[in-house]
């Protein structure tokens, strides 16, 4: 089921926007199963982080080019290169 704050968000900004979704690699294919496919059907880009290297595959190959997604724990990124 979709997260009450995913749902929140897009009522506040809408079909498009940016985002930080840590964890981005745990979806089953469905474009609702996470809040990062859902916001991503929508339109949104942004960074994704996965810590496990299976889901960080499965989330390159659902949502590259458009998207950056980081193999790793998102309390250790380098946010400043990120960022630039």
């Amino acid at each position: 089921m979709l997260s009450l704050q995913s749902q929140f968000v897009y009522l506040l900004l809408g079909d498009k926007g940016t985002m930080l979704d840590a964890g981005c690699g745990n979806f089953s294919g469905e474009p609702c199963s996470s809040n990062c496919a859902w916001l991503y059907e929508l339109g949104w880009r942004g960074i994704g982080f996965e810590y496990d290297e299976l889901l960080a595959n499965q989330a390159r190959t659902m949502f590259a080019p458009e998207m950056i997604i980081v193999k790793g724990d998102c309390l250790q990124a380098n946010w400043k290169m990120l960022f630039e």
